[in-house]
């Protein structure tokens, strides 16, 4: 009994070694496993690294790709994809044999078979109309009535030899298509079998911009009146030296002013000494002087935070402190997005302002004392600008970014990589009348070229 006792107790030893030895095992070939996965992640990234270690980012002005689209079912037009025919062509022409081509039969009867449209560019020569004044003398008081044209019945624009509607096309090529004088000589040539030279394209040109003049200052007047306006600036050469130009956007104008200074004594000149609205611009010190309302773009402000961290990738605690300055942003945006926002009394939307002011600056000052120099330099624009940062919570139609004036001047930016700039005062004073006018009329939906031929005829370009 004792001997059975004793075995009894040695296979329950046994079984329960037996037991942590499967134990383990089962630990072990869980453990195994895991490595495979780890190992099959791992491959995957080398292989992704291999196919990318030639590849570099590009730099920051560079637009990245867009993602691309994945291939799907392609949505059928509806009634097929023929371009459908003009329902009153200019003229038909049609297309038959008189003849079989194999048995040399005569045709007669017949069907259509079919119809393709075809678009003509003509190549018209311009009309050559010479107006001969003739005088005749009254046999009963012996007056002298001499006959003269109607300007505005025949389009006569002063002493220039060509009409209103080309003169306005003129300077359309020159002012919006950006076309090179030489090139707009080969259009016309091509085109219209008209002849002209540089200089008379240049005078046409001028003497549109004088006529316009008074409507550019209208336009500056319109400015100042606005309640708030948004204002960029480039630089833009006249005969070699270096200058800039200024550009003054509202909902409905678009203004344009060069000068050799990029001071903050500028903007007084455009706005005037009473102007009392907001001005929407960049964080530029030229603006520090104007003794109204700034709002300082935010676009402008989360750019140069993003390049603070691509200089300092590794800096968490600044990504950090970053993404709290945009959240705060984006909070304030969302709060103005809000329906029943517009209906908050304006002393209420201030006291809101003043909130988010105090802040930003809470938020701020965690880094006022960081070891890195730039960003030092960050946390001290906002110390400084802190009453231009919220201003659109106030003002509901005040935004928070210069986008409107960084496209306004857009156009200017390309003419000048086209042509470097202006030859002379004149010529500066012209473009920037005639692109202010252009540029407007644009913004308001106007046929330009029409606007600009009425002009010329005697008819206010804006009412």
């Amino acid at each position: 009994m004792d001997i059975l006792v004793a075995t009894l107790a040695e296979m329950q030893k046994e079984l329960a070694e037996l037991r942590h030895i499967k134990d383990e095992y089962l630990k072990i070939v869980a453990e195994n496993e895991q490595l495979k996965t780890k190992i099959s992640n791992l491959e995957k990234e080398l292989e992704s690294l291999k196919s990318d270690k030639n590849k570099k980012d590009p730099p920051h002005w560079v637009k990245k790709n867009t993602d691309k689209k994945i291939a799907g079912e392609r949505k059928k037009r509806h009634g097929g994809f023929s371009r459908k025919c003009s329902d009153t062509p200019s003229e038909e022409i049609k297309h038959y044999l008189d003849y079989c081509p194999d048995c040399n039969h005569k045709l007669t009867g017949g069907w259509e078979e079919s119809r393709k449209e075809q678009i003509v560019f003509p190549v018209a020569p311009v009309k050559y109309i010479q107006h001969i004044s003739y005088s005749r003398k009254c046999g009963v008081c012996g007056r002298i009535c001499t006959g003269k044209p109607n300007p505005n019945e025949h389009g006569i624009v002063g002493r220039h030899r060509i009409d209103a509607n080309g003169m306005s096309m003129i300077s359309y090529f020159a002012t919006v298509c950006r076309i090179p004088l030489a090139t707009i000589r080969q259009i016309l040539l091509y085109m219209y079998k008209v002849k002209l030279s540089a200089g008379e394209i240049t005078n046409i040109l001028h003497s549109v911009a004088a006529i316009g003049k008074k409507e550019y200052e209208k336009l500056r007047d319109e400015i100042r009146g606005s309640p708030y306006v948004h204002m960029d600036e480039t630089g833009y050469r006249e005969k070699g030296q270096n200058g800039y130009v200024w550009v003054a956007v509202t909902d409905w104008v678009r203004y344009y002013m060069r000068d050799s200074s990029r001071g903050g004594i500028i903007p007084q000149l455009i706005l005037g000494d009473e102007y009392s609205g907001v001005i929407i611009c960049d964080g530029y010190a030229g603006y520090n002087k104007i003794c109204c309302l700034l709002q300082r773009c935010w676009v402008h402000i989360l750019r140069n935070g993003k390049e603070l961290l691509k200089k300092n990738p590794d800096n968490k605690e600044l990504e950090i402190w970053f993404k709290g300055i945009h959240e705060i942003y984006k909070s304030a945006c969302e709060r103005k997005k809000e329906a029943e926002y517009s209906d908050i009394p304006e002393y209420r939307r201030e006291k809101i302002r003043l909130e988010y002011e105090e802040r930003i600056m809470k938020h701020v000052n965690k880094m006022s004392s960081s070891s890195i120099k730039e960003v030092c330099t960050y946390a001290d624009f906002f110390r400084k600008h802190q009453p231009e940062l919220f201003v659109f919570m106030q003002y509901i139609e005040v935004i928070s970014e210069n986008n409107p004036a960084e496209r306004a001047i857009r156009p200017l930016v390309i003419a000048r990589k086209i042509s470097g700039g202006t030859r002379s005062e004149k010529g500066t004073e012209t473009k920037m009348t005639l692109v202010s006018l252009f540029e407007t009329l644009k913004l308001r939906g106007i046929d330009q070229i029409t606007a600009i031929k009425q002009m010329l005829l005697g008819q206010p370009l804006f009412n």
